[in-house]
């Protein structure tokens, strides 16, 4: 392996010398600017997030509260226990 294969870009990806030197001339000033606008833009998009899942959380709680009305009024029975039961009296 060549040092141009290990310090160079990989294949395909184009490098533009003048875009290069342009980010490099940007001020802080500029770079904190594009970062505030870049947060505000995610901060936008996570309270959208938050609210959609809010909504489905409503939705969810809404359809497993009208599953209440099938439940036996007993409780439902301790299958397991039944089952571990019967297990320990077939090995006996």
């Amino acid at each position: 392996m060549g040092r141009g294969t290990r310090f160079g870009l990989p294949p395909g990806v184009p490098y533009r010398h003048d875009e290069f030197i342009a980010f490099l001339s940007v001020s802080d000033d500029e770079l904190e600017c594009e970062r505030s606008a870049e947060a505000s833009q995610n901060y936008k998009i996570s309270k959208e997030m938050f609210g959609e899942a809010k909504l489905i959380e409503e939705r969810s709680k809404i359809i497993t509260g009208g599953m209440e009305v099938y439940k036996p009024v007993g409780g439902f029975p301790k299958v397991s226990s039944f089952l571990n039961f019967r297990c320990f009296i077939i090995n006996k």
